[in-house]
């Protein structure tokens, strides 16, 4: 504890000039900050944010390569999990799973993008399906992305995967929540077998739709 102590005040005195910045309380020490007065980009959670600001932006008009390339810098600040190997309570459990699915969210908000690009041949559609399947062994009741494998596949040729990938979606959600797809996914699958142009429009993984419209 002593020699704690001791690397806590050296820290205080490089880091924060002395400041009283690094406090201690009951559960260790903690980074007391005042955010009117730090700049943004010294607080890694406000620079993710302005990222994917920016890459909504993009994305809203039209501009996907640069959405995509903001998505991406964005995630590739996040190291695992967040606020992994700290002791936590009920408040910094809910704050990190709280971080966990935003940054799962803004995942999925790339692979949109990039979905978008691979019909203008200005993404690859082989690795964005590895990247959705490494998401899906993970997270495997998220329909979201079991939608955009399918639409993939489909846009590669691969009308058998693209069938695949929705009974297994099916197959997945009905063992583990009981559940089938919702018409998001029921309506993806008609659009397959009829071979519907749609399938090439942007946006078109989150259409919604009478799956029995002929």
């Amino acid at each position: 504890m002593s020699n704690l102590r001791t690397y806590a005040t050296e820290l205080r005195r490089v880091v924060f000039d002395g400041g009283p910045q690094l406090v201690s309380d009951p559960d260790g020490l903690r980074l007391q900050v005042d955010r009117e007065q730090v700049d943004r980009e010294q607080i890694d959670v406000d620079v993710f944010a302005d990222l994917c600001a920016r890459a909504r932006n993009d994305q809203m008009n039209g501009d996907l390569p640069a959405a995509s390339s903001a998505y991406e810098r964005a995630l590739h600040m996040w190291r695992g999990p967040a606020l992994t190997g700290l002791r936590r309570g009920p408040i910094l459990t809910a704050t990190a799973t709280a971080l966990d699915e935003r940054r799962i969210g803004v995942l999925e908000d790339w692979f949109d993008v990039r979905l978008d690009l691979t019909a203008t041949d200005r993404c690859s559609g082989s690795a964005l399906i590895a990247d959705l399947r490494g998401h899906l062994a993970e997270h495997q009741v998220r329909e979201r992305p079991h939608r955009q494998l399918m639409v993939t596949l489909y846009r590669l040729g691969d009308v058998a995967g693209a069938l695949r990938a929705y009974a297994g979606a099916r197959e997945v959600l009905r063992r583990s929540l009981g559940l089938d797809p919702d018409d998001r996914v029921e309506w993806l699958q008609a659009a397959i077998l009829r071979r519907d142009p749609d399938l090439l429009r942007p946006g078109v993984q989150n259409r919604t739709g009478d799956p029995l419209r002929l």
